[in-house]
């Protein structure tokens, strides 16, 4: 019996996840500037035909990726988290974004099955200087930190270094415990107070 429309359709959307499962992984592995189509299509055990069916050049994959998978940041409540955290301002919002932080490596931590995958790849592209890497920082607190830094300084409530640097601090942190829960290293997270030590 040929298949349904409703079944081909099944079959694309999942093929293209895994392709874009495939160059996520590569990007995190080997960077954004050392992936190439080959890698992309060894990796996703697919012809470059299919490749290019859903991706039409690696300039393009990181933006792709980031409209695939900013729902994975959605259920995390990243985005209202940020939008209360600038409603509060100043050190208040920079501490909610914290708390919020603390809680999904915690939340990591506990569950090796859920996908924090795109949430490091976000981390990661804060720290390439691969301009494929852009639509990826958008999608990032780096911005927002910055901006509720500059609050807490003009309210005199934190230390008046670079803002930049105190949330590239931050976000580091942050990064380097999820490398670390994502290679099993699960008992060694940051508290709160790792994080506003460097305000």
């Amino acid at each position: 019996m040929p298949r349904t429309k409703e079944q081909n359709e099944q079959i694309k959307e999942k093929r293209k996840t895994e392709i874009l499962d495939a160059v996520l992984d590569l990007y995190l592995t080997h960077g954004f500037d050392e992936v190439n189509v080959t890698d992309a299509t060894r990796e996703a055990k697919c012809s470059r035909s299919l490749f290019y069916f859903y991706i039409k050049d690696m300039d393009e994959a990181p933006k792709i990726i980031a409209e695939a998978y900013k729902d994975s940041l959605e259920k995390l409540n990243f985005f209202a988290i940020l939008e209360k955290a600038k409603a509060l301002g100043g050190r208040d919002g920079i501490e909610l974004i914290i708390d919020h932080f603390v809680s999904t490596l915690n939340r990591a931590a506990k569950n090796p099955k859920e996908d924090f995958r795109f949430a490091r790849l976000v981390l990661l592209s804060l720290f390439s200087k691969s301009e494929n890497a852009a639509p990826l920082r958008k999608l990032s607190a780096k911005e927002p930190l910055m901006e509720l830094i500059k609050q807490a300084q003009a309210e005199g409530k934190v230390r008046m270094n670079d803002p930049e640097d105190v949330a590239n601090d931050i976000l580091i942190i942050l990064l380097c415990a999820h490398q670390n829960i994502a290679i099993g290293h699960r008992d060694n997270i940051p508290t709160r107070n790792s994080f506003l030590l460097l305000l």
